[in-house]
């Protein structure tokens, strides 16, 4: 069992959304409640911060390196990493103004999936969606929070988190985004909390951080079970993503939403960025084709 230790001292409220740039040597990921993009620089060691005017949730890698697809409320846009100006691309439920985006990815043909959360918590409120050509087209219905989601090494299984379910729902990929649902693999136990974001590996393990568990889990999607535990000296813990030269460095992020003053006492570091150094590499996210 491994411990993480902290990289930023960040008291986020809400940490989410870690993505490794890996030719600009930067993880980027989001604060959500308070609306601010962080990019933390290896090489010079520099933390910088970009604040908008709406919730940032998803952060996205295209074919360039100094570009993003960015997941906002109501809208997907591009977001430039010189100087963090934003254009517009498509409204996404801009309709529903009690709903926000939240987590997402890029399958492997290069198309973009977003979440979406009423935000209060209303059930069946979101959906996930694929963004096909210029459309929206939905793909799971009625989701309550919209959370991991990978795809398997090969690409032919796409793994999904709707948080209040607590379990990990796989669905076979065609090539084309079409998905069938092949049924729940991983159950995470109520001592573990909750699941919330995901990352893989090359040996296609999930790694599912557990929000109120104050850990990341290994988990076997092939028979469900625990394979090692990652502590976290936070109880929220929010999402991961895998980085670093040899792409065996998983960064962690974490929340101080819903704490009271005491544990905010006993966990100073919640809302912190985390990292632990692993045995196997991630999986390298798929960047979305914008061309």
């Amino acid at each position: 069992m491994n411990r993480a230790n902290i990289l930023v001292e960040g008291e986020n409220l809400l940490g989410e959304g870690p993505l490794w740039l890996e030719e600009r040597r930067q993880l980027g990921w989001v604060d959500i409640l308070r609306n601010e993009v962080f990019l933390y620089d290896f090489s010079r060691e520099k933390l910088q911060c970009f604040r908008y005017d709406k919730p940032v949730t998803l952060l996205v890698a295209t074919e360039s390196a100094d570009k993003l697809i960015v997941a906002m409320q109501g809208e997907i846009a591009e977001l430039s990493l010189h100087d963090g100006s934003l254009t517009p691309l498509l409204p996404l439920e801009a309709d529903k103004p009690n709903n926000r985006t939240n987590d997402g990815g890029c399958d492997p043909n290069g198309r973009l999936w977003v979440g979406t959360m009423d935000t209060q918590f209303e059930e069946g409120a979101g959906n996930l969606y694929m963004l096909d050509g210029n459309r929206f087209a939905t793909k799971i219905h009625n989701t309550t929070i919209a959370n991991g989601l990978v795809w398997s090494p090969d690409g032919q299984i796409m793994y999904f988190i709707d948080s209040p379910r607590k379990a990990v729902s796989a669905y076979a990929y065609a090539p084309d985004g079409g998905i069938t649902l092949l049924g729940d693999v991983v159950r995470i136990p109520e001592m573990l909390g909750g699941p919330d974001g995901m990352a893989i590996d090359e040996e296609g393990m999930l790694w599912v951080a557990h929000y109120g568990g104050y850990s990341v889990g290994r988990w076997n999607p092939r028979n469900g079970e625990l394979l090692d535990k990652v502590e976290v000296p936070a109880p929220n813990v929010t999402a991961c993503t895998f980085g670093g030269n040899d792409m065996k460095t998983l960064f962690i992020t974490t929340a101080r939403q819903e704490m009271s003053m005491n544990q905010l006492a006993e966990y100073p570091l919640s809302g912190g960025l985390f990292y632990t150094d692993t045995h196997v590499a991630g999986v390298r996210k798929s960047r979305v084709l914008t061309g």
